[in-house]
């Protein structure tokens, strides 16, 4: 996948992949041993094994104690289990979303309010606007034209960008999250709340609506009865919490902190012995192009569409020498 604007954005990316590398072999994994155990039990005869012999069969040497391969493999269906890796993903997914929120925080900063309405569609509470979009004026309210003209096109065309869609991801985002707040709080019973953000998401669940292949796959939630969540939908929601990364980097890349936060960045790799090495900047405007467009490259930023005005910009921080060669 291209490159997101900041580094906690392009960690995002990373995460979610790592966390879909675990999750699918693990998966996987626990398919073809239910049917192991069930092909043994089978031949064998459930009569005839103890739990003992499936743990000696199955799990000696592993180290890990408290198993009961019965149950998991054999009592449980593989829907069940299914579920709880849904589960598992939810949880990690928003842990993802809300640390890469609290990281742009600290970068640009700005206050916990802000950060709390990255988390909501666009609406007026309190007579007051509130949510994402406000959010975003706050947040740029100062603007880099360096970095709007250097990288925002870049960012823009990106295939995870939805600006148009912003909104609408974040009635998914919440739906999926008071799921997430049911099942760790509330021993997994809906409250009203959770109903409420399921009806507002059936008024906007489309693939047009979402700028997705499909929506992800949700069951209904009525307060007092147990969330239901699959694997497939929680799956399909991650790619709404990239959606939502690669749509909000691009929005908030342009502010003057951001190119604070890009000096910064440029200024560590300038000071170090490979930037020392490569700071003097080639004579020839083209093959300076590419130099530049390299560096900012290695240093995970996205494709510039220009980069002379970065030059003016960093020269002027004395992190590059104009002393053409």
């Amino acid at each position: 996948m291209k490159k997101l604007f900041f580094s906690a954005s392009n960690d995002v990316i990373d995460q979610v992949t790592d966390l879909y590398d675990f999750v699918w072999p693990t998966a996987s994994a626990m398919w073809n041993f239910r049917w192991q155990i069930k092909g043994f039990v089978n031949e064998v005869g459930s009569d005839n094994i103890t739990d003992k012999d499936l743990l000696n069969r199955f799990d000696w040497g592993s180290g890990i104690h408290g198993v009961n391969l019965r149950r998991a493999c054999l009592e449980k269906t593989w829907i069940k289990q299914q579920e709880q890796f849904a589960k598992f993903l939810l949880i990690n997914l928003f842990a993802i979303y809300e640390g890469w929120i609290d990281a742009l925080k600290t970068t640009l900063r700005f206050s916990g309010n802000i950060a709390k309405q990255l988390q909501f569609p666009q609406q007026i509470k309190d007579g007051k606007p509130y949510g994402v979009r406000n959010a975003l004026t706050h947040i740029t309210t100062v603007t880099s034209p360096i970095l709007q003209n250097a990288f925002y096109p870049t960012l823009l065309a990106h295939s995870k960008n939805s600006f148009a869609q912003l909104d609408n991801l974040l009635i998914c985002y919440r739906f999926f999250k008071e799921c997430r707040n049911c099942l760790a709080h509330k021993g997994g019973i809906a409250n009203k709340r959770a109903e409420e953000s399921f009806l507002e998401f059936t008024k906007i669940a489309s693939p047009v609506n979402l700028n997705a292949v499909e929506v992800p796959d949700h069951k209904p939630v009525l307060a007092g009865y147990p969330v239901e969540v699959s694997l497939r939908g929680v799956v399909g929601f991650g790619d709404i919490i990239l959606k939502l990364v690669a749509t909000i980097d691009a929005e908030i890349s342009i502010s003057q902190n951001s190119e604070k936060d890009f000096i910064n960045r440029f200024g560590q790799w300038a000071n170090s012995n490979k930037g020392k090495a490569k700071n003097n900047l080639k004579k020839e405007l083209i093959a300076r192009k590419g130099q530049m467009t390299r560096i900012l490259r290695g240093l995970g930023l996205p494709e510039p569409v220009r980069t002379d005005e970065i030059e003016v910009l960093l020269i002027k921080q004395a992190l590059l020498k104009e002393n053409y060669h």
